[in-house]
């Protein structure tokens, strides 16, 4: 009786096991020689495991060879770089990882994380999985409670939030096409939420909080150009600028600070940095990141969107199609790709004398507005 032993690093469990030992059993069956074959999944070292499969047929069996000889199993190669050499990632929503680090996927609602592995693909999820149809909450039977309008400037774009009938609400960002895009989701229970609600249902009448004036004749001093607007629109009534209270009472300014809070405003530079992504070439996505990153990070350095479910809280990024986010410049192509202090070597077309972008630290080409982020990392 042969003796065939095989090492396997499991990414399986439960009945998943014992399908992948069938399957092996098959494929070896009559198998005559003695051998170790690593079974380890791509991107992880050997090890794990051992599996004893034996069998009956000693009838044809080839003169033993050593295990680091096999005809059928190569040498391994190095579990976290390509054939050339060079180290293996993967790249998901505009941010690098590594082999074995983990992914963050889904929303807060519907949290989920993967691992980037050796092939260079993000697979091997587990979560709690969306509904099924992937429908948005006002088409799940839920009734839109109140709606919050930021409306857009000069240097920001418009924001929006939807609350809806069963405490939970989402927010979009609405790009200079029009079409909105995801951002964050508040789930259900969520504590922000639940305070605005109590708040805009201690306030009373909508139609008297904020200055219902237009943005040049408000009682608070705004730039035509540059200031916003914020609304709420709920039981058909519409309030004036909730950011312009006229004698307010402390329920009303509550409910301005609710406001914020779910809009996102309260947060440092994040309307600037929303509109940055979306003038550069990015669209603002909500993920899941390590906890205290804050939103929009630095997505060119590996880290801030690496952490585990338990380990992470809902953020917006930019998503930037060819390339990575930077706060001070937007969505930049790879890395080495221009001469700092030179920036026509960002221009595309090094015959133009114009410059196209601006190269920052790390040779990353910034594109100006107008001009687009190559997958070569010129500006076109």
């Amino acid at each position: 009786m042969n003796t065939h032993r095989l090492r396997a690093q499991w990414v399986v469990v439960g009945e998943n096991r014992g399908v992948l030992v069938a399957l092996i059993m098959l494929a070896l069956a009559g198998a005559g020689c003695t051998s170790t074959m690593s079974l380890g999944a791509a991107g992880m070292p050997d090890g794990g495991d051992t599996i004893v499969i034996t069998s009956n047929d000693a009838g044809d069996a080839p003169a033993d060879l050593p295990a680091d000889s096999s005809p059928d199993v190569p040498t391994d190669a190095p579990a976290d770089q390509n054939a050339d050499g060079t180290a293996v990632t993967c790249v998901d929503h505009g941010v690098t990882y590594h082999v074995g680090d983990v992914i963050p996927r889904g929303t807060a609602a519907c949290t989920m994380s993967c691992l980037c592995l050796g092939n260079g693909t993000v697979g091997a999820c587990t979560g709690v999985a969306c509904p099924a149809d992937g429908s948005p909450p006002d088409e799940l039977g839920l009734e839109v409670l109140a709606q919050i309008t930021l409306t857009r400037s000069t240097n920001s774009p418009e924001f929006r939030v939807t609350v809806y009938d069963n405490g939970s609400a989402d927010r979009v960002v609405i790009a200079p096409t029009g079409s909105p895009s995801y951002l964050r989701a508040f789930p259900h229970g969520s504590p922000e939420v639940a305070q605005f609600l109590s708040d805009l249902n201690a306030v009373g009448s909508l139609s008297a909080v904020g200055d219902p004036g237009p943005i040049f004749g408000e009682s608070c001093a705004k730039s035509g150009s540059l200031g916003t607007q914020t609304y709420i629109v709920a039981n058909g009534v519409t309030s004036g600028d909730i950011q312009c209270l006229v004698n307010p009472t402390s329920v009303q300014t509550a409910l301005a600070h609710d406001t914020d809070v779910l809009l996102g405003v309260n947060q440092g530079t994040y309307l600037i940095d929303s509109h940055t992504c979306l003038q550069t070439g990015g669209l603002p996505t909500g993920v899941n990141c390590c906890a205290g990153s804050g939103d929009f990070p630095d997505t060119c350095a590996v880290g801030a969107c690496t952490c585990a479910p338990a380990s992470s809280e809902s953020v917006d990024i930019c998503v930037c199609p060819n390339g990575c986010f930077m706060k001070s410049g937007g969505c930049v192509g790879p890395a080495n790709i221009c001469t700092v202090g030179q920036d026509q070597t960002c221009n595309d077309n090094i015959a133009l004398n114009s410059f196209h972008g601006h190269c920052l630290d790390g040779g990353r080409c910034s594109c100006i507005t107008g001009s687009t982020v190559l997958a070569s990392g010129k500006c076109s």
